[in-house]
């Protein structure tokens, strides 16, 4: 492959990454540079997000418990999470 076939193929996968930036949500206006792409990536939303309950334990819990997650309650059930394991979600 030369150089100018390399440099293609670079100039085509920035396109390609912008492309899927934009499609989640997030603008890339014309002139961004590629060291910006990881903050545009960083600034993508993930979906459903706001309906996962934010959860830290640090007692233990017994397999089949129900944790009330304020509208999403959460079960615990094999193989999740062995019988006395901490659980940590975010």
């Amino acid at each position: 492959m030369t150089i100018a076939d390399k440099l293609v193929c670079i100039t085509n996968t920035k396109k390609a990454i912008k492309d899927a930036i934009v499609a989640k949500g997030v603008a890339v206006p014309d002139g961004t540079v590629f060291s910006d792409y990881p903050a545009k990536i960083g600034n993508i939303s993930v979906g459903g997000a706001s309906n996962i309950p934010k959860l830290v334990m640090s007692s233990k819990v017994e397999t089949g418990q129900e944790i009330n997650g304020g509208q999403n309650n959460i079960i615990i059930n094999p193989p999740l999470i062995s019988v006395g394991s901490s659980v940590t979600a975010i």
